[in-house]
């Protein structure tokens, strides 16, 4: 796996933090979310993405596997 080094900005931070408190599902560890996480984290990480727009689209990828699985 490469480690990827890049500076996140506070906007970036609030916005993962607020994903993360928006999780109302227990934890479970589901290798569908890490790929999404791993996938649309690299764009950031590549300067690909803005944080908010990662963040959004982690947000939706997310819900929807999970709306999926219900």
């Amino acid at each position: 796996m490469e480690i990827i080094k890049h500076q996140t900005d506070a906007k970036f931070v609030d916005a993962l933090k607020s994903l993360i408190d928006g999780v109302h599902a227990p934890y479970r560890n589901n290798i569908r979310v890490g790929n999404i996480l791993y996938e649309e984290l690299q764009l950031f990480f590549n300067g690909e993405r803005n944080a908010e727009e990662t963040a959004k689209v982690i947000q939706n990828k997310v819900s929807l596997y999970l709306n999926e699985t219900k």
